[in-house]
């Protein structure tokens, strides 16, 4: 029987003001971030629609993710255009 389990995790060297120290990110966690950040975008995206007589016409988000020994790099953007209307 297939395990429900996630198969995969990410190992990295979490480094900042408050942390040194080695760190897992497993394909749950994965997961559930892309999820948080869809609803943001949704929520966004909502608020966003029009701003005074012009609407979001075009909209792009691009991520990228690399990961490396001993190197996790991720990099993200969003991309808005809002254009006034034909009448």
């Amino acid at each position: 029987m297939a395990s429900e389990e996630p198969n995969f995790q990410i190992t990295y060297y979490d480094r900042g003001r408050h942390r040194n120290r080695v760190a897992l990110i497993k394909e749950r966690d994965f997961d559930d971030q892309l999820d948080k950040l869809r609803k943001a975008l949704d929520y966004m995206l909502g608020k966003m629609q029009k701003l005074g007589d012009y609407e979001i016409s075009e909209f792009t988000a691009k991520a990228e993710l690399q990961a490396g020994v001993p190197v996790l790099k991720a990099t993200g953007s969003i991309e808005m255009k809002w254009t006034k209307p034909k009448k």
